[in-house]
């Protein structure tokens, strides 16, 4: 099971942020706003999802830590992610 949630928050992810290099070149390309401009109205989104996954999980960051449970592998998906979007 936790496998699956694990392939299936990673297929997402990918998804999502395909998506969002693919609307950000149209948006560009439409409009004369700044990149600035447009990476915070993109990632506006992003920071209140976050921060209501936070939220609910308030509980357990806060005795446990916000890194509770990340692996080598967790890692190893969190920079290509990082490292794609550059």
């Amino acid at each position: 099971v936790n496998l699956l949630i694990g392939l299936t928050s990673v297929f997402f992810s990918c998804l999502t942020s395909g998506y969002a290099g693919t609307y950000h070149e149209v948006t560009l390309k439409a409009k004369n706003a700044s990149l600035i401009v447009r990476n915070i109205q993109m990632s506006s989104i992003s920071l209140v999802l976050a921060l209501i996954g936070c939220f609910r999980d308030s509980d357990i960051i806060m005795q446990k830590g916000f890194f509770h449970g990340y692996d080598s592998l967790v890692l190893l998906v969190i920079f290509l992610q990082a490292v794609g979007g550059l």
